[in-house]
């Protein structure tokens, strides 16, 4: 098995992160117009694909 390489894991997912697009949450007051949000668990599955991926090509 060879190592992995964390920093271009973890550039990959922070690149992920930074390119992800917001999701519109409406207002809680009911008012006009939108909260932005990161829609974290998505996020959470990519960074989740990005690990597997580094680790099955460290396994070859």
């Amino acid at each position: 098995m060879k190592p992995l390489d964390y920093d271009a894991m973890q550039k990959e997912i922070k690149d992920v992160a930074r390119k992800h697009p917001f999701r519109q949450v409406p207002n809680p007051t009911g008012t006009v117009g939108q909260l932005w949000e990161v829609d974290s668990e998505h996020i959470s599955r990519l960074a989740i694909g990005i690990i597997k991926k580094y680790i099955t090509e460290a396994q070859e």
